[in-house]
């Protein structure tokens, strides 16, 4: 372990406005009432568990209706297998799903709650994009999410293919804003002092400075 050096992906730090929030909930005709709840993921059934998310709605919604949840992704036949999740739990109004948005970065600044609900996982881009934003996220534990992720500081680790453990931590964001909040707040200073663009290519640069003095 001692001889391996790890360097991160990068994120870069998006700004956005009130303005651009309430046109993206305007364009995806959601409701200002409502809570956003996201997972912008690729629909690749043998890492991504949209479909976990989807059995997890309907028990937030028992708890808070106004919400609607937001599916981001490229399309393949497992988002038709999504689809047709979201049409037998009768689930159709609450959800959006997306295969392309020209600004992610103001799409991220109209969600809530960020989830990645992952069979595996590398180190997800994802998470940073959520935290970037200060969105509070929840993710499987599994792959690289417990290295971004300090649980209960910055987000929330859930066991994959749990629902029913998924719809829990959902409903703690939303039943304690400001604990929501708090963890938006640690995880975008988590993102500026680990993940920074700026910080990561000095990182890149200390490693071929190392390489070069090596080969010499």
């Amino acid at each position: 372990p001692d001889k391996i050096s790890v360097i991160y992906n990068g994120v870069s730090i998006p700004t956005t406005d009130s303005h651009v929030r309430e046109s993206v909930r305007a364009r995806l005709q959601i409701p200002e009432s409502h809570t956003v709840v996201a997972m912008i993921a690729h629909f690749w059934p043998q890492k991504k568990d949209h479909l976990t998310l989807v059995r997890a709605a309907p028990l937030v919604l028992e708890q808070h209706p106004q919400t609607t949840f937001l599916f981001l992704g490229r399309s393949t036949d497992y988002s038709h297998q999504v689809e047709k999740e979201i049409e037998r739990l009768d689930l159709n109004r609450h959800f959006r799903i997306l295969h392309d948005y020209p600004h992610v970065g103001a799409l991220l600044s109209a969600l809530h709650i960020g989830v990645l609900c992952s069979k595996s996982e590398g180190f997800s881009n994802a998470i940073l994009e959520y935290m970037s934003v200060g969105k509070p996220v929840i993710a499987t534990r599994t792959g690289g999410n417990p290295e971004a992720i300090n649980d209960g500081e910055n987000g929330t680790l859930v066991d994959p293919h749990d629902a029913n453990q998924l719809a829990d931590a959902i409903n703690d964001l939303l039943d304690h804003p400001t604990k929501a909040e708090r963890m938006g707040r640690s995880g975008l200073e988590r993102v500026k002092s680990l993940y920074s663009w700026e910080d990561i290519v000095r990182k890149w640069e200390a490693c071929f400075q190392t390489f070069k003095q090596a080969a010499s």
